[in-house]
């Protein structure tokens, strides 16, 4: 048994339609706590910045803390921070947040797995939406499923689909989609 720090970064570009829509980049740091059995106890903290391409007002910096225990077949976490927008003048876009999520992989061979998931997550803006002259609450659920697909040396791809439902008191931001993602992660 040992414990673990690590930090990582990320960079992600969403794109709408052909056109690039956001641009995110941050960092991640954590501190694992290995228990008996394989499992384990995890603490982090994140920072992202949000980029918006063609409304700067949206742009902002998102931080983040999260407990998590993570088992030989499950994990859960908790979790809650801040997302504060860059620019005056869109406070409305702002908000406090808290969440939770768990999921888990079931292995069917060496080299391929199946991986489930679950999020919720509740919003609390920082000030009146103009259009509607109303505080906005938000709460969100998320539902993936993908695999993993061992490549060797350390290597794997995985592929996901997500369903998002986000629940709102304000109608214009009551929405479903459906999101598809590649990871490939390296591990040394």
């Amino acid at each position: 048994m040992g414990d673990a720090i690590s930090l990582s970064g990320q960079a992600q570009q969403f794109w709408l339609g052909y056109d690039g829509y956001r641009t995110s980049f941050g960092a991640i740091g954590q501190y694992s706590h290995r228990l008996e059995g394989g499992s384990a106890l995890s603490f982090q903290a994140q920072y992202y910045r949000l980029n918006y391409a063609n409304d700067p007002l949206r742009d902002a910096n998102r931080y983040a803390g999260t407990a998590s225990y993570a088992g030989k077949l499950w994990y859960g976490a908790i979790g809650g921070g801040r997302e504060k927008t860059a620019r005056s003048g869109a406070d409305h876009l702002g908000y406090w947040f808290g969440s939770a999520q768990g999921g888990g992989e079931y292995k069917l061979s060496n080299a391929f797995a199946l991986l489930v998931g679950a999020n919720a997550e509740y919003r609390a803006y920082d000030a009146s939406d103009p259009l509607f002259l109303k505080g906005r609450r938000d709460a969100q659920v998320d539902g993936t499923f993908g695999v993993r697909v061992a490549l060797g040396h350390g290597f794997s791809l995985r592929p996901r689909v997500t369903y998002t439902r986000n629940f709102s008191n304000i109608t214009l931001y009551d929405y479903a989609r459906v999101t598809a993602g590649l990871g490939l992660r390296a591990e040394f």
